[in-house]
């Protein structure tokens, strides 16, 4: 008898041991900024790898990718990619429940076109493909990039069999977004015609407002600064789809 009492003590220590360690380890993620809580979550097991449908026709899309806490949070980032010129433009870092990271990468379903399942491998892959793409040509990813990109860890993205081919049609294609004004469009314009040559890149006419989405995040799931639900105010210039959102210049 006196053994197996010893046994139940030992096993409910561990117990409410482990317990501390996961409050303590909830309340450094809850504590920390958006560097930290990305770092913290990169061990994290995935449940969410995605990218847009469309983004290899339209040349413009997102990829995202959640990771679920010990107590049932989630962490994550949802990349807006140039997969034709300007690699990653955007970032949200997200740090909620899972249904709101559901929820909100409902809202980034553009056009109504739908997300399409992917590995992590094939994710981080694409991402990293698009920033160096983007670095060939003098141009840098959005400032959030370094922080958000702390979310893959040790995934590795060699075990991605996919070969990416970024450009369109052999060379990089800008098209400005809704919210590049005439001092970064000629920022990028001189950016690629220093790199690659005045007729090795093509140019569009720019992307107006109402060509997104009406589908983007609403104003009750940022902050001020456009950074999703549950995450600290960060110098975010919201260049995602927001047409609701008073947080856009």
């Amino acid at each position: 008898m006196a053994v197996s009492e010893n046994r139940r003590k030992k096993k409910l220590e561990a117990h409410r041991a482990k317990r501390k360690e996961q409050k303590r380890a909830v309340a450094r993620f809850e504590s920390s900024g958006n560097q930290g809580r990305m770092t913290i979550a990169k061990s994290w097991p995935v449940i969410s790898a995605c990218v847009s449908s469309s983004l290899w026709t339209q040349g413009i899309g997102y990829a995202a990718i959640g990771r679920r806490g010990p107590q049932g949070q989630v962490a994550g980032v949802v990349f807006l990619l140039d997969v034709f010129c300007l690699g990653v433009k955007d970032v949200v870092l997200f740090a909620n429940s899972e249904w709101h990271w559901h929820e909100l990468l409902g809202r980034f379903d553009r056009g109504g076109n739908g997300w399409e399942e992917a590995s992590p491998e094939y994710v981080r892959k694409l991402a990293d493909g698009a920033v160096a793409y983007a670095k060939s040509f003098g141009l840098d990813p959005h400032r959030e990039w370094i922080d958000g990109s702390r979310i893959f860890g040790e995934i590795d993205a060699s075990k991605c069999p996919t070969e990416f081919t970024y450009g369109k049609d052999g060379k990089p294609l800008f098209i400005p977004g809704p919210y590049d004004g005439p001092a970064r469009v000629n920022q990028i314009m001189q950016a690629l015609s220093h790199t690659t040559g005045r007729d090795k890149f093509d140019f569009t006419a720019p992307v107006v407002i109402g060509d997104f989405s009406d589908d983007g995040i609403e104003e009750d799931d940022c902050l001020e600064d456009g950074t999703a639900i549950g995450m600290e105010p960060t110098d975010h210039d919201h260049r995602l789809p927001c047409p609701d959102c008073d947080c856009v210049d």
